[in-house]
């Protein structure tokens, strides 16, 4: 017999032909609802966030992604989001990836990223056209944000199912797309994508994971048979370990406005080709030059360690993040690396699919890592079952400790159908680390905004609305996306610091900023992409708690030098640029 929630996934499909479910079918139906009872009530809550997608005109975005009845496995991993300054303006602007439909979207209907322009005060407007990222019939997956040409503008890099695109801001807040030209279009299934400098010559190169390889023609005419499978005694679209895994690539950056293949020459064509998704770049040795680590699903993952001779090692099953404890691969999606227990090294969590741990990886030095998650507070039933993309490691409440937000929501529309817990819309999960290394779920006392059920995917954490604490975004399967704004009580003192570069680094991705204070090191690392598919704000941002004066910021830039600025002023936002220290905005 179908159950309610079946019947109502049904419906929802009838009425909303993009796969849209209704405004109100899984989220507080007044703006009251997504708050506490009273002002008294409100001040009680240290952490609180709100449900302000619609009030900052964030709703207006609806995401895409393949047939609503989910029968080929394209439409399911959804896409990420990109929170950067698209303008130059200062703030952070809101980059939404979506799907498509494997040939084409159908008549009548269209699907297309879209950019969100900040106007301040907690509004957005839409901007994609003006801004030149139109993107009807691109079939949307990952992103990453650098500035790509040193011209001190941001670029966005955008991985398709097909073509992909790269997307040059040539004046502020206007971009134009190059991907062809500049050598780095490929094709296939792509996934995720990260820019790095890996033979530090400079400029940035460019890591592409992928995912599928599909059939012939399929993403120009669509599938010519839909491959089936069966879980949990439903029937299900075919997953990834049934089918035939594609092939990662690395481009090499000449500086002159080209990218080369350079996958064989850097000693990575030799990887079993994977089901990749999140590459994510990290020193995770401290020798001072950038690894690279990516979440493979449902094979082994690749720990790419940089050799500092141009080529790359894949030391993930010696150093024990290729497989879970157990030797067994997990279905891995999202990553953070934060060095969450504050020792000096990055560590990393990885998101899982549903029936599994999700991974935390303690980095224990001497290229070997340590599964800590059920010691950290991150095991139990609901965890376990919950099936996860996007994540980062941030602090929440600004105490100085890194907690931990993961997004959630099933592949199977199905998973309503069977009890036991499951769902194809899930709750997301926020975990405060109570105490040095030990996680507590405080999900339920977050707000009703963390008590919503969708199919959650990409997600990033920045401070939105520039009031010193981080903000959530996430993006959902074929629904609107959430922006969960930090209205959290209980606030500690902070330092946000941005980083420029020089040359054609000039997003200075690859440095490490350091912040002592209080008797504590604590560092961040510029990267172009993380979470799942996802970008996240680039101000290395730091919770000081009761301290009301930071000592120093170390910055370690990509090229090794190091340069210090002493005592900086904390709640605010300093920029920090290479060879001449704190500067003005």
């Amino acid at each position: 017999m179908i159950g309610a929630a079946a019947a109502l996934l049904v419906a929802a499909a009838a009425a909303f032909p993009q796969g849209a479910p209704p405004p109100d079918a899984a989220r507080p139906t007044s703006p009251d609802a997504a708050r506490p009872a009273s002002p008294e009530a409100a001040k009680a809550q240290e952490i609180w966030f709100d449900d302000a997608t619609e009030s900052s005109g964030l709703g207006a975005f609806v995401q895409v992604n393949g047939d609503p009845a989910k029968n080929h496995i394209t439409g399911t991993n959804g896409g990420g989001l990109a929170l950067f300054d698209g303008d130059g303006d200062g703030d952070l602007d809101v980059f939404f990836v979506s799907g498509s439909r494997l040939g084409g979207m159908p008549k009548g209907e269209a699907a297309s990223n879209r950019l969100f322009r900040n106007l301040g005060g907690g509004r957005f407007e839409d901007a994609t056209e003006a801004a030149g990222l139109d993107s009807h019939g691109a079939f949307g997956q990952g992103c990453a944000v650098a500035d790509v040409d040193g011209d001190g503008r941001l670029d966005l890099f955008v991985a398709n199912i097909g073509r992909n695109c790269l997307y040059l801001q040539t004046t502020a807040g206007r971009f134009t797309e190059c991907a062809e030209a500049w050598g780095v279009a490929g094709g296939g299934w792509n996934s995720g994508a990260a820019f790095f400098d890996y033979d530090r010559d400079g400029d940035l190169d460019l890591y592409v994971s992928r995912y599928i390889t599909l059939e012939p023609g399929a993403i120009e005419h669509g599938p010519t048979h839909l491959p089936m499978s069966e879980w949990k005694g439903q029937k299900v679209f075919k997953g990834p370990h049934e089918l035939t895994p594609a092939p990662d690539s690395l481009y090499r950056n000449d500086g002159r406005g080209k990218f080369t293949e350079v996958t064989q020459e850097a000693g990575m064509a030799g990887a079993v080709p994977s089901f990749g998704f999140e590459p994510i770049t990290l020193d995770f040795d401290d020798d001072g030059d950038v690894d690279l680590f990516v979440a493979n699903d449902s094979m082994a993952n690749f720990l790419w360690r940089n050799d500092g001779d141009g080529k790359f090692t894949d030391v993930a099953l010696m150093a024990g993040v290729a497989y879970n404890p157990n030797g067994r691969p997990q279905s891995n999606m999202g990553v953070a690396a934060e060095d969450f227990d504050d020792d000096g090294r990055t560590d990393l969590f990885i998101t899982t699919f549903s029936d599994d741990a999700k991974t935390l990886f303690k980095n224990g030095g001497k290229e070997s890592f340590t599964d800590v998650s059920l010691r950290s507070g991150l095991g139990g039933a609901e965890v376990f079952r919950a099936l996860s993309w996007g994540t980062s490691l941030f602090d929440v409440d600004n105490d100085g400790d890194l907690d931990l937000f993961v997004a959630n929501g099933h592949t199977y529309p199905q998973a309503d159908l069977v009890g036991g817990g499951y769902a194809y819309g899930q709750k997301n999960f926020l975990f405060v680390q109570a105490s040095p290394g030990r996680f507590k779920n405080v999900s339920e006392a977050a707000g009703p905004a963390f008590q919503v059920k969708l199919p959650s995917r990409g997600s990033a954490v920045g401070d939105v609305d520039d009031d010193g604490d981080l903000d959530i975004v996430v993006n959902h399967l074929d629904a609107k996306p959430t922006l969960l704004r930090n209205d959290s009580a209980k606030h500690g003192h902070w330092v946000s610091v941005l980083v420029r570069g020089q040359g054609m680094n000039r997003s200075a991705i690859g440095a490490r900023v350091t912040l002592v204070a209080a008797d504590r090191r604590r560092f961040r690392e510029i990267r172009s992409s993380g979470s799942f598919l996802s970008h996240e704000d680039l101000r290395a941002h730091f919770g000081l708690g009761d301290a009301t004066k930071a000592d120093r910021i170390e910055v370690r830039w990509p090229d090794g030098s190091v340069e210090v600025v002493e005592a900086p002023p904390v709640d605010r936002t300093i920029v920090v640029e290479q060879g001449k220290g704190r500067v003005e905005k």
